[in-house]
């Protein structure tokens, strides 16, 4: 087994998951703590990269009442970017969109 590139952690549907980054199209749910990624699919083990807040964007979040609506990507995540999403957003932005949105 090989040490590849980052896996990066992001929320979807209220839980946190990682992509594995030699695009084999394995996914993971991961739980705080997590550091290594170990693919099922291709079995390489990667490093998961973690945004410098994760509590305060997970407690962010806990404050829209439906998981589908949890969600944040790190910046130029390449799902958020491809599908158009807001991603690389601060706890602030989180905030004020899940106020202008109506919790």
């Amino acid at each position: 087994m090989m040490i590849t590139t980052r896996a990066r952690a992001y929320i979807n549907h209220g839980r946190w998951v990682a992509d594995c980054p030699t695009g084999c199209g394995s996914a993971r749910k991961l739980e705080a703590g997590d550091f290594a990624f170990p693919c099922s699919e291709c079995k390489a083990i990667s490093e998961v990269e973690w945004p410098a807040d994760p509590d305060a964007i997970w407690s962010a979040l806990l404050k829209r009442p439906f998981p589908k609506n949890r969600n944040w990507y790190p910046a130029d995540h390449p799902i958020a970017v491809k599908a158009r999403l807001p991603h690389g957003q601060t706890v602030g932005e989180l905030e004020a969109e899940t106020e202008k949105n109506g919790g």
